[in-house]
């Protein structure tokens, strides 16, 4: 119905250009049983022309998103949409833009929403093709054109849509040619053709097209009635129960309208609300004189804007504007509009509530022999006369009836069955427009007063359709035109507020100590006493007959006043506090027992459940470490049971228990004098973590490799050493000496030099073999410090190559030991001295390519075989430079920054 019924308008983007009532039947549980559904004047205009900025109805708009071979457009022969005369209403050079996004993802969401619900009321799959291509039948209608042909009358111009109209309704396209340009009539048995000008040739195309939408509408609502009306047992069983059928009806109709110009159609509307408006204060005023006469309360008269006058000026049956209108209409000498306007000033000349410039000459602002004014109860409304009647009319030619009636098209017949008369027969003129849409208002103000109404009034907050504006002329001008103000009016004139005494009771109670917490009388004890605790005066009480703030009847108390309200209200609010505060102490008091008890409940299920886990745990620990001490390995292999979450720190502490004792039995058993060198080998495995293979863990660590007979060589003397360090002992430069080594160091100028390393309690020495361990040594290249070292690399290859990064001069100390694979050992023992000596941790990494420092600048190391020879040996080792480019410690670039180690 929103499709078929809704458009696009300058006030709303789907607003409802017809009124329905919709009749819902429930039964005895509350099912839907079914429904019924009554249209009221469609506004068929619509579809010939649109003002400005305003759409055709939207189901024109979903024809066009269909694509496809076998989608309706293509079945109804359309093209581009720019091209269809009733699409592109009242805007001048209407582009397909400004129009509508025919590919728009929601319109085809909405077609097929459409179909989908046609179908799921029960409309076949041809009666939905069949609405369509009456559809495109209307859109090539308003192509149709006329020019005047040489006899005067007005001709078809051209044929290109005579063939589409005529395939679309299965009808001749000569027949359809004919009923365009002339209509017929029989005159003493004798046909008589009567030919149309131009001007009506276009009103006759306009008006089929109205027809034919006008049927299409009407015949879509009676199927729909056909499919949704209660049948079936449950129908039968629900009549047949003592509660029957109940009724919902629904009344969706327009409200006040006020264009820039207003046409007939806004006359009905305005009728409409009027006649609606009228019902509502007669069913408001019976409401409550009703409810004070049940409650014994005194009724007075009340003053309100009584529009009876405006309803009977419209639909009076002789002298009324509608009864005027079908006069004209009616009248053989074929007045025109303007005539219709002077009857109307000679008829109300003098209504209060009437005005056109003839009646109101000094009126400026009303444009002569064209507009007049009406005074409704939402405000003043100028009509233009233009069309009042050709609208009223809304005839069809028999000719045309008969055409479409002989269609091949279905459905049609059922459209228009007065079209199957003959075409000699004398009909009877239908009732106009005017007339029918009186008669339906009647009726339906009969059928609401029989009714008990609720109201749903929409609200417009702007004209600009934007979430974020208010206006407040806009929402005052619909309050006031939806008779919210009268009723307002009503209510306040008598007692605007009633309230129910075991309601008012309830709320109130807590304002008077005899009705706090429990009242032990009836409630209209109770309500008196509360009223007279908060200092309110009860009419009949102390002669107060008039002056006074409540009422109290049967089973309500009646206030008319706000401020008596506000009065109940304080006097609520100033006792909340108190209140709500004992109400928080009892529930405060109860939640905290409560959890006490849980705290209680869950502390020992908790402890209880802990204790059996610990001892599942520790009886699982005990079968698999039972028998550990006879074991050669003491149990290594035996893995440690998986511990529940809340065990895993007690599992933690028995498994570094276990791993004491297994270390300390390991060492036990090892003779006292190795514990030093083991202590030394776990250090290397702890800095190490696997990231070097083949370290030397299974030989013996020396230290001072240098002072062993097997090292005496050409180039070493071990006597020489021997003495030197004896000599350096003695003049207190050092206690004892933890490591010594021959190696291949790279000097500060990228020289390799041959040194005996020497790793002291205190610093490390780089001695100078060739000269007695004396010249170079100690007096020329300076000691280490022990402290001095920031970290050591490792080289990952099987090499003793290592990297002692330095804070002394910038300057790193980069060796290749050639006494043997010692290079994890000399790590080991400075990283065991730093740590027991001062505490501090001295980082180790291990990659291939090692990066140091020569006076600031970084540089790099790799190694590399030459492929002659093996790893150990001295001769063959040499540092040498490569060409590649990095930044320093400072920022400055280095080409030469690359070392390469070969052996």
């Amino acid at each position: 119905l929103e499709a078929f019924g809704n458009a696009h308008t300058v006030i709303n983007d789907n607003s409802s250009r017809f009124g329905k009532y919709l009749d819902i039947k429930f039964g005895f549980f509350g099912e839907v049983l079914g429904a019924s559904l009554s249209e009221y004047l469609l506004e068929k205009s619509r579809v010939v022309r649109q003002g400005d900025g305003e759409r055709n109805f939207h189901v024109f708009y979903y024809l066009f998103s269909s694509t496809g071979a076998d989608s309706f457009k293509a079945k109804c022969k359309l093209g581009d949409i720019t091209a269809y005369h009733y699409l592109r209403g009242g805007v001048a050079g209407t582009t397909r833009d400004m129009l509508i996004d025919v590919n728009s993802k929601a319109l085809v969401e909405n077609l097929g929403n459409l179909t989908q619900c046609m179908s799921d009321v029960g409309f076949s799959v041809s009666e939905v093709e069949s609405s369509f291509g009456l559809l495109g039948a209307i859109l090539h209608i308003g192509t149709f054109d006329f020019e005047e042909a040489d006899s005067g009358y007005a001709a078809v111009t051209g044929d290109e849509a005579l063939g589409p109209v005529s395939e679309l309704l299965g009808s001749d396209a000569e027949d359809l040619r004919r009923v365009m340009q002339c209509t017929s009539s029989v005159m003493r048995g004798e046909r008589i053709y009567s030919n149309f000008n131009v001007a009506q040739a276009f009103d006759n195309r306009d008006a089929i097209a109205k027809a034919i939408y006008g049927r299409l509408f009407s015949w879509i609502v009676s199927q729909a009635n056909q499919l949704l009306s209660p049948r079936g047992a449950s129908y039968r069983d629900a009549k047949e129960r003592e509660g029957g059928v109940t009724n919902i009806g629904i009344l969706d109709i327009f409200g006040f309208e006020n264009f820039a110009v207003n046409s007939f159609e806004q006359l009905c509307i305005n009728y409409c609300n009027e006649k609606l408006q009228q019902l509502f204060i007669e069913l408001v005023l019976k409401r409550e004189q009703e409810e004070y006469k049940s409650e014994g309360i005194p009724w007075k008269d009340i003053e309100y804007f009584n529009n009876e006058m405006i309803c009977k000026m419209v639909e009076d049956p002789h002298t009324g504007i509608l009864a005027i209108l079908d006069e004209g209409c009616l009248s053989p000498a074929k007045p025109t509009d303007v005539d219709f306007l002077h009857s109307l000033d000679k008829a109300f000349e003098k209504h209060e509530r009437y005005a056109s410039r003839q009646t109101r000459k000094a009126d400026k602002g009303l444009e002569r022999d064209r507009v007049f004014r009406i005074h409704h109860f939402a405000g003043d409304v100028v009509y233009a006369v233009d069309g009042f009647l050709d609208k009223n009319r809304d005839t069809l030619f028999q000719d045309i009836k008969s055409l479409l009636f002989n269609c091949d098209y279905p459905g049609m017949k059922k459209m228009w069955p007065e079209g199957s008369a003959r075409k000699d027969s004398v009909f009877k003129r239908p009732a106009t427009a005017g007339k029918t849409f009186k008669l339906s208002m009647q009726a339906l103000a009969k059928q609401l007063a029989a009714k008990e109404p609720f109201y749903v009034r929409c609200v417009k907050p702007n004209k600009n359709k934007s979430s974020n504006e208010f206006s407040e002329s806009m929402v005052l001008h619909q309050v006031q035109y939806l008779g919210l103000m009268e009723n307002v009016r009503v209510r306040r004139a008598g007692y605007a507020n009633r309230l129910p005494f075991d309601y008012f009771v309830q709320r109130y109670k807590v304002c008077c100590r005899e009705t706090w917490p429990l009242s032990n009388g009836s409630d209209h004890d109770a309500v008196a006493a509360i009223c007279r605790a908060v200092g309110l005066t009860i009419a009949g009480e102390d002669g107060t007959a008039d002056n006074h703030d409540v009422n109290l009847g049967k089973t309500k108390i009646f206030i008319s006043k706000a401020k008596t309200m506000s009065k109940l209200e304080d006097a609520r609010e100033a006792e909340k506090p108190r209140i709500v505060l004992m109400l928080q102490c009892g529930w405060r008091r109860y939640r905290a027992r409560k959890l006490l008890k849980q705290l209680r409940g869950v502390f020992l299920i908790k402890r209880a459940y802990k204790s059996y886990k610990m001892r599942s745990y520790w009886n699982s620990v005990v079968d698999a470490f039972g028998d550990v001490r006879s074991d050669p390995n003491f149990g290594k292999s035996v893995q440690f049971p998986v511990p529940p979450p809340v065990l895993e720190p007690f599992a933690g502490l028995v498994k570094r228990i276990h791993l004491n004792w297994w270390a300390r039995t390991i060492v036990t058993g090892t003779p006292e004098a190795q514990w030093p060198e083991l202590r030394l080998k776990a250090v290397a495995y702890t800095m190490l973590n696997g990231r070097k293979p083949a370290w030397g863990y299974n030989r013996e660590w020396n230290g001072d490799y240098l002072a062993q007979s097997s090292q005496e060589s050409d180039t070493h003397s071990v006597a020489m050493y021997t003495a030197e360090m004896k000599r350096m002992k003695t003049g207190g430069y050092l206690k004892r000496v933890e490591f010594s080594c021959m190696a291949q160091k790279l000097s500060s100028k990228g020289k390799t030099q041959r040194r005996a390393i020497v790793v002291t309690d205190k610093e490390i020495w780089k001695l100078d073999p060739t000269a007695r361990y004396k010249q170079g040594g100690i007096m020329s290249s300076g000691a280490v410090p022990l402290s001095a070292v920031i970290s050591i690399s490792i080289c990952q290859k099987p090499l003793p190559l290592l990297v002692l990064r330095t804070s002394v001069d910038a300057t790193d100390l980069v060796m290749y030991i050639e006494t043997g694979a010692h290079a994890v050992e000399m790590a080991a023992r400075i990283v065991h001295s730093s740590f027991t000596t001062r505490r501090q941790v001295i980082d180790v990494t291990v990659d291939r390519e090692i990066s140091f420092a020569i006076k600031g600048m970084e540089k790099s190391l790799t190694a590399e075989a030459s492929g002659e020879g093996g790893i150990l040996g001295g001769e063959d080792i040499a540092f040498k430079r490569g060409r590649t480019t990095s930044a320093s410690r400072d920022g400055a670039r280095s080409s030469e920054s690359r070392f390469v180690l070969s052996y």
